[in-house]
Parts: C-alpha cells; structure tokens; sequence
C-alpha cells in the first residue's frame, strides 16, 4: 500500500513538471503579443542609446563597475523581456511606460535602473538601487 502511495505521489509530482503542448503555445502566445506591445510602444535604437547614455554617464554605482562597452547594437528577445549584452530590460505592461534595466553581476546581486517613458522615444531615470533575486 505505501509503495502504491509513493508511486502515485511520484506520479502527481511530475504531471505539474511536464511542460504540455498547450502551455508551451499559450507562452508563445503571451511573448508574441509582449513583443508586439514593447515594439508598438518603444523606440527601440533610442532605448538602445538610453542605456548606453545611463553606462557612459554612471560608470559605477557604489561599487559595481557598469558594463558599457559589452552592451550589442540590438535588442534581443527573451520571452517577456529583451537582452542587449548583460543588460535586460523587463516591463509588465509595455503600454504603461514604466520598465528596468537590470545587469547581474554577481549572481543573485543586480542593479536595477528604474525608469519610464516619457514619449515613446523619450525616457527617464526614476532611481538606481542593488537588489538580489529572489529564486537563485
């Protein structure tokens, strides 16, 4: 009987690890209409010329070296968020304006830069602070 438990334990277990087809094409679908949404309501080459403006002119905060010269010539997307050399940006709602760039440099540590848009090619630093993530 507990063997018969433990397998059906084992079971259940790896039914919510198992990605399904439906959940892949849902996340798809969420990252296709994400990406529409952030190229609809961002200047995309003037975010790209933000964050090298924010790394040239902040080369350091408190003790962490600011990588300008790895930042790459474009964005890349990944999932819900996009990637320019270590940099990501990460925004909830592409349509709201508010969004972070954030650059791991001793993982878990990062630095987060808070920013929002001012227009769609027009943005502004709100703060920069050190955080680490949550789920190393």
């Amino acid at each position: 009987m507990r063997t018969i438990l433990v397998i059906l334990s084992a079971l259940v277990c790896c039914g919510f690890t198992v990605d399904s087809p439906e959940l892949r094409q849902k996340q798809a679908k969420i990252d296709k209409e994400w990406k529409a949404a952030v190229i609809a309501n961002y200047d995309l080459p003037a975010l790209l010329a933000f964050l090298s403006q924010i790394s040239s002119e902040h080369k350091k905060f408190e003790d962490v070296e600011l990588p300008r010269a790895e930042i790459t010539d474009k964005w890349v997307f990944s999932h819900c968020s996009m990637v320019c050399g270590p940099w990501t940006f990460e925004t909830r709602d592409p349509s709201k304006g508010d969004f972070q760039f954030c650059y791991t440099y001793d993982y878990p540590k990062f630095v987060e830069i808070v920013c929002k848009k001012d227009a769609r090619e027009r943005f502004e630093v709100l703060r920069v602070e050190k955080n680490e993530w949550l789920i190393p």
